[in-house]
């Protein structure tokens, strides 16, 4: 093999060696995740996940940016990616608001994470799907990068407000925008001229 070819290809493997360790996320009764009121602990519950607020652990991807929802599958755009998921009331003594013993995840030191609650259940908890209602909200905390200095799995507090990590939560919740009827409209119009240009 060609010299200079060995070269790039030991290049390219440095690059793609990213350093990764362990981390545990949860939130903190200090600051309790709420409804779109921004009083209203979102609904737990202990055991069943049916009756519960789903909520996920993502990471933002190559461009570092949290990517629009959605309410199909995952529930992510663009190059986000879902890493873990869990819902309020998991493990917890205090259900409404708070999620406690989270599943760790591995991943990526370098690497940008969020979180983001659902205002209802996940309708398959075991396949990770987000609430298909679009009268349902969703909120998403700040995006968190491993400090990298904890001498065990590093913790992900998402309760925001003087919590280890400095993570703030965005309380008021966000609708997924739908297309208006007048934007289909107009859409449907610049289509039919569009048409009859090219006949």
């Amino acid at each position: 093999m060609h010299k200079s070819i060995l070269v790039v290809i030991a290049i390219l493997t440095l690059f793609t060696l990213t350093a990764r360790a362990d981390f545990n996320w949860f939130n903190t009764s200090t600051n309790l995740i709420a409804y779109a009121d921004g009083i209203t602990p979102l609904h737990g519950h202990r055991t069943n996940y049916l009756e519960a607020c789903f909520v996920q652990l993502i990471w933002a991807g190559p461009d570092d940016s949290i990517d629009p929802a959605t309410y199909s599958g995952q529930g992510v755009t663009g190059d986000d990616q879902v890493q873990a998921w869990s819902w309020f009331g998991r493990n917890s003594f205090t259900p409404d608001g708070l999620m406690d013993g989270a599943p760790t995840f591995t991943a990526d030191t370098d690497g940008y994470y969020y979180v983001r609650a659902w205002t209802a259940p996940s309708p398959d908890y075991d396949s990770g799907l987000v609430p298909t209602s679009t009268t349902n909200y969703y909120g998403n905390s700040d995006l968190w990068n491993n400090p990298g200095n904890e001498p065990g799995p590093d913790e992900f507090n998402f309760g925001g407000n003087g919590d280890a990590n400095n993570i703030g939560w965005a309380t008021t919740q966000q609708a997924i925008p739908e297309p208006s009827i007048a934007g289909l409209f107009l859409l449907g119009l610049a289509g039919l001229r569009y048409y009859r240009r090219r006949k």
